[in-house]
């Protein structure tokens, strides 16, 4: 196994990325990118892979747990719920149509 610089830009709305950073929120593996203004409302964010980790297993906790817990809004719940899973598919989807690049071996 090599060691490599990898790195995921992430384009989304402006929205969308405060909802992702806040579920992934004080993760030990996140650490927060700089996020520059794309187009309109879109921004650009660039991830670690270790970021990107993080972001993956935030959003599939939240998309993974029960609608309502205990003490939180059911709205707010659903609606978590829905960004959450939306987000994970869509990031899960890209990367599971990625290539290594030549040179680094694939675990």
């Amino acid at each position: 196994m090599r060691a490599g610089r990898v790195t995921s830009t992430l384009v989304c709305h402006r929205d969308i990325w405060k909802f992702v950073a806040a579920q992934v929120g004080n993760h030990s593996h996140f650490r927060t990118p700089g996020v520059e203004e794309y187009d309109g409302d879109l921004v650009d964010v660039v991830l670690s892979g270790r970021s990107l980790v993080a972001v993956l297993l935030s959003l599939h906790r939240v998309a993974a747990t029960r609608l309502r817990a205990d003490g939180v809004d059911e709205l707010d719940s659903c609606a978590d719920w829905d960004m959450a899973s939306k987000a994970y598919g869509v990031v899960a989807r890209v990367l599971s149509r990625t290539l290594p690049l030549e040179g680094i071996r694939s675990w």
